[in-house]
C-alpha cells in the first residue's frame, strides 16, 4: 500500500539529487526559492512554506551569519596566503 502524501503549497519545487545534498542545504535552498517567489516578503514566505514568520526570520539570520563567517575565513586564507 502506498503512504504517499502529497501538501499543496504555493512554494516552489527544489530538485534534489539523492545522496548529494544535506537537509540544511536543502531546506536552505528552498527558503530562498520562496523568498524569491514571494518578491522577498517575508510573511507571505512563512505563509508559502508554512512555517511562523519569527521561524523564516531566525532562519535568515542564521544563513546571514554563515556567510559572513565564510565570508572572514576566506578573507583569512587570501591573507595567510599573501604573507607566505
Amino acid at each position: 500500500m502506498d503512504n504517499t502524501r502529497f501538501i499543496e503549497t504555493d512554494a516552489p519545487v527544489v530538485v534534489l539529487q539523492a545522496g548529494q545534498t544535506k537537509l540544511e542545504e536543502a531546506e536552505k535552498m528552498l527558503i530562498i526559492a520562496t523568498l524569491k517567489k514571494a518578491r522577498f516578503n517575508r510573511t507571505r514566505a512563512a505563509n508559502m512554506l508554512g512555517i511562523g514568520i519569527r521561524t523564516l526570520q531566525r532562519k535568515i539570520k542564521q544563513y546571514a551569519e554563515e556567510s559572513e563567517a565564510a565570508r572572514l575565513a576566506a578573507q583569512a586564507r587570501m591573507q595567510m596566503a599573501i604573507s607566505v
